[in-house]
């Protein structure tokens, strides 16, 4: 038996699974349990830490030990065994933010709502879908939201929080440029640069956030800036009015025993999307899409569809990347391997 069934772990469905440290986390509506590896004949080990859990899984976001997220009533951090509070004003014992919040917030959209981490202003941002006590309106037929239009920004080093107002927007992505310019290289004037002291697309180190809804609509989040249409490649040059290029890189596949190499004939995979997307393959762990090999074009034509990619590679594992610029939603992918009957061989 290589598997271990998962029995009780509260009730309801999994919204969303994390790690922490060395241990993963189960999130239900009303529950957490910790799963711990342990070995022997049991393997993990179950336990429920908190009665407390998150029906809006996509809004729980790890960071430096511990996770942020959107519960039933409230924000919380969540370090491991107990949950706390992050709108909690210490000096009044009021939640005048979470007050704020829930009589915006539209909670019939749960799975709508999700969270990322800025890390260069140690900030979790709460995107949701308006719709709630005081945007009523936002819930009729012909208006009702059906992507966030806001986040509440609370930053963790300041203790302060924020609210943010943009168009609506389906995810969320980080840009982290590995810039061909330099301040020092700079040569013309200060007001001529393009991009502020702050800008997160000039040191390498800080991050930017990417705020899509489309391949039509993508804002970057640079500082105070905010551009539209277009996106950042790595030099860290933000390319406006063009579609914003997508890498999506599966896991490994392997077929038992990882020292078995395989020879990889077709690959079949449904998707939908835009026009076509580009297949190739690496039997190494290469994460550079420049460095995957064989690529082809396939037709998408607009379709949900299913397609096929013929690497004909041997390794012992093998990984695939679909990369272009167009809208592109990938729903399963299978390999098909004749195995070697020789480990090695």
């Amino acid at each position: 038996q290589d598997y271990q069934e998962v029995v009780d772990v509260g009730v309801g469905p999994i919204t969303k699974m994390e790690y922490l440290g060395h241990d993963l986390f189960i999130y239900k509506a009303k529950s957490k349990t910790r799963v711990r590896h342990i070995g022997g004949s049991s393997i993990f080990q179950f336990e429920t830490v908190e009665k407390r859990g998150t029906e809006a899984g996509r809004t729980v976001v790890p960071f430096r030990g511990v996770h942020f997220y959107l519960g039933e009533d409230d924000v919380y951090i969540f370090d491991g065994s107990s949950s706390f509070s992050i709108t909690l004003d210490n000096s009044t014992g009021n939640h005048r933010v979470r007050d704020t919040l829930f009589q915006r917030i539209n909670n019939a959209k749960v799975n709508a709502h999700f969270g990322t981490f800025y890390e260069k202003y140690n900030e979790y941002w709460l995107f949701f879908v308006r719709g709630g006590k005081e945007d009523s309106s936002l819930t009729t037929e012909d208006q009702q939201e059906l992507n966030p239009s806001m986040a509440l920004v609370f930053n963790a080093q300041l203790g302060i929080f924020y609210f943010f107002e943009f168009n609506q927007i389906s995810s969320v992505g980080h840009f982290r440029s590995n810039p061909g310019a330099t301040w020092d290289s700079a040569t013309s004037p200060w007001n001529t640069q393009g991009y502020t002291r702050e800008s997160g697309t000039r040191d390498g180190q800080a991050q930017a956030l990417v705020l899509a809804r489309s391949t039509s609509d993508v804002y970057l989040m640079d500082g105070a800036d905010a551009k539209d249409e277009g996106y950042v490649n790595g030099a860290g040059v933000f390319t406006e009015g063009s579609d914003i290029p997508y890498h999506l890189i599966t896991r490994d596949f392997t077929w038992g025993d990882i020292s078995l190499k395989s020879r990889t004939t077709r690959v079949d995979f449904e998707c939908d999307g835009g026009v076509d997307t580009t297949v190739g393959y690496s039997l190494g762990y290469e994460t550079d899409p420049s460095n995957f090999k064989s690529k082809d074009d396939i037709s998408i034509d607009h379709r949900t569809i299913e397609r096929s990619y013929f690497p004909d590679a041997t390794g012992e594992h093998i990984r695939f990347l679909f990369e272009g610029t167009d809208e592109f939603r990938l729903r399963w992918v299978q390999p098909h391997a004749i195995i070697h009957d020789l480990p090695g061989e």
